[in-house]
């Protein structure tokens, strides 16, 4: 049996919950992450100003930031970021 290609999946996912959305959001760890200064949402304490603000981005410029992300890209971050059992007891030591 062929393995699913979840890069495909999580793109048709995109594609039918609503085509380049852009981000309002709180400015917190996962938005300031991702979204940051790329320009392709609002991070706001006020979420409401934030949202429309939001709605006059170029959806094409979120879709082109979207597809920077992707399930073989997390991998490599998540292996980059893996460190030897015994680094982690040296340093907790």
């Amino acid at each position: 049996m062929d393995e699913p290609d979840l890069g495909a999946r999580h793109a048709d996912v995109g594609r039918q919950a609503g085509d380049d959305v852009t981000v309002a959001a709180y400015p917190v760890a996962g938005p300031l992450d991702v979204i940051g200064t790329s320009g392709v949402g609002v991070l706001d304490e006020d979420l409401g100003l934030a949202a429309k603000r939001a709605l006059s981005i170029s959806k094409d410029a979120c879709r082109r930031h979207a597809e920077t992300y992707s399930w073989p890209e997390c991998a490599r971050l998540f292996a980059e970021y893996l460190a030897p059992f015994e680094a982690c007891l040296r340093t907790a030591a």
